[in-house]
């Protein structure tokens, strides 16, 4: 009887714990999935021509802009990417890592070459990129939720 009380209680304290985790990650994912998008728009954005203007700006004032927009969507997902690392699997890191760097890449290329040579070139290589952006972002979500379906029938 003793050993059948000690064992229950074991296996609830670990179900207990399976859940808080679950609970805690799933906020995690939340967070990086909201901030996720943000950046996935900014950088989208930085190479988007013939956009509305609500106000009148010179090319650089709107150049300047959209690269403050990208700067704190980026850091945005940087800052709740690291705070939270050592709560999330090497997986998901590994994916958000080289989101991350994709993206610093392009903030560094649209930053040095603001004028595109012909905009036929420039529409290519932005096709380009957003294909690989989302395939990154897919990449993340593919990540999340194969890790979330491990807490299936454990919580």
């Amino acid at each position: 009887m003793w050993t059948t009380k000690r064992i229950e209680a074991a296996i609830a304290n670990k179900q207990h714990f399976s859940r808080l985790r679950y609970e805690r990650e799933l906020e995690i994912y939340e967070d990086i999935w909201k901030a996720l998008t943000g950046l996935q728009e900014a950088t989208c954005l930085l190479k988007t021509r013939g956009e509305v203007v609500t106000e009148i700006q010179t090319d650089d004032e709107l150049r300047r802009r959209k690269l403050k927009e990208f700067a704190e969507a980026f850091n945005r997902l940087l800052f709740v990417v690291r705070e939270n690392r050592p709560f999330y699997p090497q997986l998901v890191w590994e994916k958000l890592d080289q989101l991350l760097a994709f993206c610093r890449e392009r903030s560094v290329e649209f930053q040095a070459d603001i004028e595109a040579s012909s905009f036929s070139e420039f529409e290519k290589k932005f096709i380009g990129d957003r294909e690989l952006l989302n395939q990154l972002v897919m990449g993340i979500e593919i990540a999340i939720r194969t890790r979330l379906a491990q807490f299936d029938g454990v919580t």
